[in-house]
């Protein structure tokens, strides 16, 4: 009899452990896609007379962002990988009439958590529904250029921005000299073309939607983002004037908001 005890304390100790065990795969490919907004050196307050009326808006000058990664995880929660991205950033034109087009591309190495690495999601809903809440961080390198071009000196244009060579409707003393939007607006602005290596802080905020395959293994992961990235230069939008004036105070930076979807493989792990 007390053999036969010890035997079903021993099977019902294994089930519980069998139980309280998944496994997951450790590794997954994934694509994302979003739409970036540039937080730059362009200032949209008190506008000039004739660029009061440029305002940044919400919806206004997105611009495409596409990538690939790569991760392994090491439990299902908690992971660190590669990503490549392809972006493209706009914005203006602002209240000095500048404006800009930037193409560049990032490597970001990364690591991430997930809200179900730190609490016990198996007997609550909410915290089920939560599980997938994550945040990454990494550090990376940009490359590319912007299409800003460099100052013209000798265009006088009038205050409605209209360019004109001359105008004599308007005193000397009022006319302004602006350049066109896209180019840079005094020959002081020591913004560059071309971006090399600039190093980049990438943090993003998100939430993965997991479906699983027949064995309650996670296999796929829907994900919904919102990536801000800070980076060492004030270059991105080919602009970098005298703070004083142009209320450039700080380094360029720019979010992408986006979805992603990542398909898991190869070997598998267990996860207590």
């Amino acid at each position: 009899m007390k053999r036969t005890l010890t035997l079903i304390v021993t099977f019902f100790i294994g089930a519980a452990n069998v139980l309280a065990q998944s496994q997951f795969y450790n590794i997954a490919i994934g694509v994302n896609a979003g739409l970036t907004t540039a937080f730059t050196g362009l200032n949209y307050d008190e506008g000039l007379a004739a660029f009061n009326s440029n305002k940044k808006s919400l919806m206004i000058n997105k611009a495409p962002s596409f990538g690939v990664s790569l991760d392994y995880y090491f439990t299902p929660f908690l992971n660190a990988g590669v990503e490549y991205n392809i972006n493209q950033l706009k914005d203006g034109p602002d209240k000095h009439n500048r404006q800009f087009t930037s193409d560049f591309s990032t490597i970001e190495l990364r690591a991430g958590v997930a809200l179900g690495q730190f609490v016990d999601y198996r007997y609550n809903d909410i915290l089920y529904l939560l599980r997938g809440l994550n945040l990454s961080i990494g550090y990376g390198i940009l490359s590319g250029k912007n299409k800003v071009k460099p100052f013209i000196p000798n265009i006088t244009v009038d205050k409605g921005g209209i360019d004109k060579t001359s105008d004599l409707n308007i005193p000397e003393s009022e006319r302004k000299i602006y350049n066109p939007a896209g180019y840079r607006q005094h020959a002081g602005d020591i913004g560059k073309e071309k971006l090399e290596n600039v190093s980049v802080i990438p943090i993003t905020i998100g939430y993965n939607h997991v479906f699983y395959n027949q064995y309650d293994e996670q296999k796929v992961l829907l994900g919904v983002n919102l990536k801000t990235v800070f980076t060492s230069s004030d270059d991105i939008d080919g602009f970098n004037d005298d703070p004083k004036v142009y209320n450039n105070k700080a380094k360029d930076m720019y979010s992408v908001f986006g979805i992603s979807l990542k398909y898991m493989f190869g070997t598998r792990s267990l996860y207590y």
